[in-house]
């Protein structure tokens, strides 16, 4: 967000006008041209184009320079918040791609860093012409973008690569050119979070002299610059201890010391410093003894630090060392040439000067240089105090030593880019044409940047020594170069769309970061997998690109219709891509199985416009149609001695209850709704109740009057019974209004296989979790039959005109055989819907109409019977039939009397 941020400040008019680009920034890919391409080519008898069998270039490095990266380089690190700002130093600085600058060269805008490889940019020649070649190759033929880290010294570079410190806000990635020595005790804090690796070519640092000055030594007494009493080599160490020498060298003599040596490149207080200079213990003895010190010229503290310093005293030389950084110092050795004077001064190699200034300057040699001596070298000198002893115990000279390459360990996460870095390899020959070449552009006012474009050129002029750093791209790879997306994933077709990763910013047809392998994209895929199977089968789906798989089950799929009028529900089966000019077959998958014949199952319900179940609703009707005419007759012919005696109340009961039954086969059509599983237990469990109730009420009266011992009136009204009937109806209303309440027998919906075909099938049904709510209820009626049936055993003696046990009895047995023939249904024999349906519902209502034919037909066909248990005697005297009647009315009980008695209140007829 941070990069979206800077490039939107900087798109604003204002910084529009007042910034342009930097130095850096317009060499950007400017190094490889097309002309190089060419010249190459013809050079090397090169073809850029020519391919190989797996289409990659053969020569892929022989292109113009790229223009922008085509890699990416990640660093956790970048992410830090205070990157590149809270301990940046004075002169530091970060140049990022798209970096601006004001007119006057200051930085307006660092550009974007993240992403990209941050070399380390330290202030000297061989330094900058080393990062300049890595950067070059780096950005036009690697591919990755890169941003330099501006810093005074390479002391800290070890940290700046690590995790901690210096590392978490200035983080770098590769310092092109570290010299070790006399660093190794800093560098090797950090030794596990860094990859050295050599650059290719040595490096030395010394103490020089001019090689005018050893020519005058060796003059002796002959000099006319000095005065020596012998001839000296100056090119070695142990005659610098000779007053002569010291004399020759002498920092009192030495012109211009304040001027050209200041506390700017060595800090009072800090290694040994006072006003820009330090001084050996050796030259603090001399001093008081009245004799002199040599003077050393420095560039910065910062280079090599104490090392020299610390030879110089531990030999016992006397002498002064002052900083003037390394343009005060390089002009003070001009001056000092121009002039003919004599001086000491620390420079390495290589370096612009000697190139600049060849023949001109001898190193001196001090005691040769030793390992185990060096590897003392402790970064410190002056600790104890202007002029005072040190404890850095380095004596010999300064090793010459392979410069290398440090990089972070998070290069190695990168093999590319590890690869390039671990290979690259300058040769002593190498820099040595590149610091020629730099020497003499330098003289030439009309280059920009001498070191540049002598890195340029010698990357154009040595293609094939650095062709040879660089790995081919790798082959592009569905898996590793190209991304996919879905489409669809909410809809019934999904669309799997290809891209490069990394698309040419010229073409983005064409892959950017591989080559060869797949040369296109492949085309859109249209699939019926789901979202969810494509991620989790990569692999599969990406072979079906080129070989369709063979069709199977999970290609096609089927739709089951809702209930038709035949009671079936249709089975479709359809490919779920099929081929848009045959849809018999599929556009995804090729052989395998064929797509299976349409079929049918069987409806878990009979639907309300099926036939069956309109010849079902047809036959109750009728059913129901009988039982109100004999409600009817019942009410209209209540006073007829056969219907009061059969006590009607308990009849239009007995007919409520068949009606109820009649209305519970109707509701069982249609699909199961919460109304409708609500309303079939009610209907069946009242309906039988009702029905089966008064016939235990009828069968209790009769014994309650009959059965009395104590032979006294026993008044038994209907109402009583009606009363125990609602207590039964209440029976009811509790079990089923508890179940209802805890366990609602809604309609519920399960799966099962199919048994016709490879398959699911979702069911529709009144479904309760347990099974104790209806077996409560068919136990309840259980109770009321077996009852009923004892009552009516028990007044089977009684008098036919008052009890109906043999009909009750009937009734229970058409009840029983109904039973018998339904419970195999719903148990044991699995019937379609609508044949179940048929058949309980036809037995319903013939058991219905059994009870109610069994109660109502023996009375209906007694109805115009003459009553001879009321007659008056005498009146037809003379016949048998009269005699036999008024035998039996001369015997009638006092049960019998108090019977009618409740039978009809107000029946006044006389029994005498």
């Amino acid at each position: 967000m941070r990069i979206v941020s800077l490039l939107a400040l900087w798109s604003t008019p204002a910084l529009a006008i007042q910034t342009q680009p930097s130095l850096v920034e317009t060499q950007r890919g400017s190094c490889l041209d097309a002309a190089w391409v060419h010249a190459t080519a013809t050079k090397y008898n090169l073809d850029p184009n020519a391919r190989d069998g797996q289409n990659r270039r053969l020569n892929p490095l022989l292109q113009p320079g790229l223009k922008n990266p085509r890699f990416k380089f990640t660093d956790r690190r970048m992410n830090n918040p205070n990157i590149f700002s809270s301990c940046l130093q004075s002169g530091e600085a970060i140049h990022g791609l798209g970096e601006q600058v004001y007119p006057n060269g200051s930085q307006a805008y660092a550009g974007i860093y993240n992403g990209t490889v941050i070399l380390e940019l330290n202030p000297w020649t061989s330094h900058d012409l080393s990062r300049l070649v890595i950067t070059i190759l780096l950005q036009e033929v690697v591919g990755y973008g890169v941003s330099s880290f501006e810093t005074g010294g390479g002391l800290h570079c070890a940290e700046r690569m690590s995790g901690e410190g210096l590392g978490r806000c200035s983080p770098t990635h590769v310092n092109p050119e570290v010299w070790t020595s006399g660093k190794l005790s800093t560098l090797k804090v950090y030794a596990n979070e860094t990859a050295p690796v050599a650059t290719g070519f040595n490096g030395i640092t010394s103490l020089y002299t001019l090689t005018a000055n050893v020519e005058e030594g060796l003059k002796g007494k002959a000099s006319t610059k000095g005065n020596f009493s012998q001839s000296y080599s100056l090119d070695f160490w142990r005659d610098y201890l000779k007053d002569d020498v010291i004399n020759y060298y002498s920092f009192k003599n030495a012109p211009n010391v304040t001027k050209f040596f200041t506390s700017a490149y060595c800090a009072d207080n800090t290694m040994g410093c006072m006003n820009g200079c330090s001084r050996s213990y050796a030259c603090t003895v001399a001093e008081a003894a009245g004799k002199n010190c040599l003077l050393i010229a420095f560039m910065t503290a910062s280079l090599d630090p104490g090392y020299f310093q610390a030879m110089v005293a531990n030999n016992n030389i006397p002498a002064y060392f002052c900083f003037a950084g390394y343009d005060g110092m390089t002009q003070y050795i001009l001056n000092t040439i121009n002039s003919g004077g004599s001086i000491i001064f620390y420079q390495f190699e290589p370096d612009t000067f000697f190139y600049q200034h060849p023949g001109k300057f001898a190193k001196i040699a001090f005691p040769r240089s030793d390992p185990a001596n060096v590897a003392l070298a402790s970064g410190t000198f002056g600790e104890k105090g202007y002029g005072q002893n040190t404890t850095n115990q380095v004596s010999t000279d300064y090793p010459q030593i392979p410069i290398m390459r440090y990089m972070s360990k998070v290069v190695t996460t990168d093999p590319f880019l590890s690869s390039f870095l671990n290979r690259a390899q300058v040769t002593q020959l190498d820099i040595n044409n590149i610091f020629s070449e730099y020497t003499a552009l330098s003289t030439n006012t009309n280059i920009v940047d001498p070191e540049f474009t002598a890195a340029c050129n010698w990357v154009k002029n040595n293609y094939l020594v650095w062709s040879n750093w660089v790995d081919k791209l790798p082959l592009c790879t569905m898996q590793d170069n190209i991304k996919y997306s879905y489409q669809g994933c909410n809809s019934s077709l999904r669309v799997v769309t290809f891209v490069w990763n990394t698309p040419s910013p010229s073409n983005a047809s064409l892959p950017y970061d591989c080559e060869g392998g797949i040369i296109a994209t492949p085309p859109p895929y249209s699939t019926s997998k789901s979202c969810d199977w494509l991620d989790s089968n990569t692999k599969t789906w990406m072979n079906w690109l080129s070989n369709p798989p063979l069709c199977d089950s999970s290609f096609y799929n089927y739709m089951i219709t809702d209930c038709t009028s035949g009671s079936i529900r249709n089975v479709l089966f359809f490919w779920l891509l099929p081929n848009p000019t045959n849809y018999a077959q599929s556009s995804e998958c090729t052989g395998g199985v064929s797509l299976p014949a349409n079929s049918t199952i069987d409806c878990d319900y009979v639907p309300t416009n099926s036939g069956t179940f309109s010849g079902i609703t047809a036959f109750s009707v009728v059913v129901i149609i009988l039982l109100v005419v004999s409600l009817v007759l019942v009410i209209v012919f209540r006073e007829k001695p056969v219907i009061k005696r059969s006590q009607w109340h308990l009849l239009v009961v007995l007919i409520l209850g068949g009606i109820f039954m009649c209305i519970y086969v109707i509701l069982g059509g249609g699909a199961p709704s919460n109304s409708l599983c609500a309303a079939r237990p009610i209907f069946a469990s009242v309906g039988y109740t009702l029905a089966f109730g008064s016939l235990l009420l009828k069968s209790l009266r009769v014994y309650l009057v009959f059965h009395n011992k104590a032979l006294k009136k026993n008044v038994v009204t209907i109402t009583r019974m009606l009363h125990i009937l609602m207590g039964f109806i209440g029976i009811d209303v509790v079990i089923i209004g508890v179940w209802y309440a805890v366990d609602f027998p809604g309609p519920s919906t399960y799966i099962s296989n199919a048994a016709t075909f490879s398959g699911k099938i979702d069911h529709i049904e009144c479904h309760s979790s347990s099974f104790i709510f209806p077996v409560l209820c068919i136990f309840w009626k259980a109770i009321i039959t077996f009852f009923g049936l004892y009552v009516s055993f028990l007044i089977r003696h009684d008098d036919g005109d008052f009890q109906e046990s043999i009909w009750i009895f009937s009734a229970s047995c058409v009840v029983l055989m109904g039973a018998l023939f339904m419970l195999p249904l719903a148990y044991l024999v699995e019937l379609p819907a609508a044949t179940s349906f048929a058949f309980c519902s036809a037995v319903t209502l013939v058991c219905t109409i059994m009870v109610m034919a069994l109660m109502l037909v023996p009375k209906f066909a007694r109805l115009n019977r003459a009553d001879y248990k009321t007659s008056t005697s005498g009146t037809t005297a003379g016949t048998k039939n009269t005699a036999k009647s008024t035998t039996r009315q001369a015997t009638t009980s006092h049960e019998q009397i108090a019977l009618k008695s409740q039978v009809s209140p107000r029946d006044t007829t006389s029994v005498h």
